[in-house]
């Protein structure tokens, strides 16, 4: 974030504006389950900084992952690292900090689960928002990502109390009725992020 000024922040934003696009997410993809205390905390203030940054932007949302850590020492379990005990109890603990930083500065931050994650599956992603505990922490939604492991109807039974936002990629037409998708056509190109679901 050198260089970037409150100044040059409100200026990006009125370049999106007066061309007619609103931003209504900013993204801040870190590695929240590093094992590194230090790393983690670097990972926390950059979200922070972005959090500023988007205040002077008008945006108030920010979207992010668990992320991925793969350790360069040879393995000593059969257990993938996203599914170590040790790793949630952490990543529990990192998502708590997130929410105070959250709260601080009035934000709220949406994690995207994929099923090759700690946020393996809709109910895995629920059990972890429940556990942190924070109306500043819920979930952005891509279907996509979790249809691996869970049908889409799996997916809101599990999530509805906790989506913020949700995701979708290869579309041309989306609705929402009663939290079930109700028209899609598939199309390869255009992303979508709906925010405010009011679920």
């Amino acid at each position: 974030l050198k260089g970037m000024s409150p100044a040059r922040a409100r200026e990006i934003a009125g370049t999106y504006k007066s061309a007619g696009i609103s931003i209504d997410a900013l993204g801040v993809y870190a590695t929240l389950i590093h094992p590194d205390a230090a790393e983690r905390k670097a990972h926390l203030a950059y979200f922070e900084a972005m959090m500023k940054v988007g205040a002077h932007m008008g945006v108030h949302t920010f979207l992010s992952e668990m992320g991925h850590y793969v350790s360069p020492k040879p393995a000593t379990t059969n257990v993938g690292y996203d599914y170590q005990d040790d790793v949630w109890t952490t990543a529990v603990a990192t998502g708590r900090e997130l929410a105070q930083i959250a709260a601080a500065n009035g934000t709220t931050v949406l994690l995207e689960p994929i099923y090759r994650s700690l946020l393996a599956s809709a109910k895995r992603t629920r059990t972890y928002l429940e556990e942190v505990g924070s109306k500043n922490v819920r979930a952005q939604l891509d279907p996509a990502n979790l249809l691996e492991v869970n049908d889409l109807e799996e997916m809101f039974t599990q999530l509805k109390p906790w989506i913020g936002g949700i995701h979708a990629k290869d579309f041309n037409s989306l609705s929402v009725t009663d939290s079930t998708f109700t028209t899609i056509r598939t199309m390869r190109s255009g992303h979508h992020h709906v925010t405010d679901t009011g679920w």
